[in-house]
């Protein structure tokens, strides 16, 4: 009995490690998981300022072209005047519109100029927090110019050229709610793996 007792020892002791090594696997591949997700965020993190930075000498040009200004767009036939109320006025707050976006990029998802530049293995960022008061201030600055345009009845053509901005902040938001709603799906992984353990 004693012998039968010995020999079942060692493959209960088996069948712990066994359990271990499943757990430790389980831990390997979420952390991989928040890896991957933190790579694709910084990617798309990344385009978003490219995006935005292209913007900006749209309204760079069209503040410091002399004469009357033109709404110029690619692959317009021809440049419109615009009509919008204080044009230079709007190209400028537009500028600085789109700065203003980016700033609430890169404080809501804690970026720093080391993940903007660097193509190497980055460390995995808390989930992003958008600032709410900031975010709405953000989306009314942007909406400025696009109402200027609508109260000065311009045509579609000028609305849709001072409307980059607040194109640009409602990517943003598409963006940061995409990123959510995966956070939340891994931190619902990561409890069920708790909750099954503690079953």
């Amino acid at each position: 009995m004693e012998g039968l007792h010995n020999r079942l020892k060692p493959a209960s002791h088996v069948e712990d490690e066994a359990e271990f090594l499943d757990e430790e696997e389980q831990e390997k591949l979420l952390q991989e998981l928040r890896v991957q997700n933190d790579r694709s965020n910084l990617l798309i993190q990344r385009w978003l300022v490219v995006i935005s930075l292209l913007i900006t000498p749209i309204y760079i040009l069209f503040l410091y072209n002399s004469g009357t200004p033109m709404i110029t767009m690619p692959m317009m036939e021809r440049h419109l005047p615009a009509i919008i109320f204080l044009p230079k006025f709007a190209a400028a707050w537009n500028i600085a519109s789109i700065y203003l976006a980016i700033y609430l990029l890169w404080t809501s998802c804690h970026l720093t100029v080391r993940d903007l530049v660097s193509f190497k293995t980055v460390a995995v960022h808390p989930s992003p927090r958008v600032d709410l008061t900031m975010a709405s201030l953000t989306a009314g600055a942007t909406a400025v110019a696009p109402v200027l345009a609508l109260l000065a009845r311009a045509p579609w053509t000028e609305v849709f050229f001072w409307s980059f901005p607040l194109i640009l902040i409602a990517l943003y938001a598409i963006v940061y709610r995409t990123m959510d709603q995966v956070q939340v799906h891994i931190n619902e992984v990561e409890k069920a793996r708790y909750k099954y353990k503690g079953a």
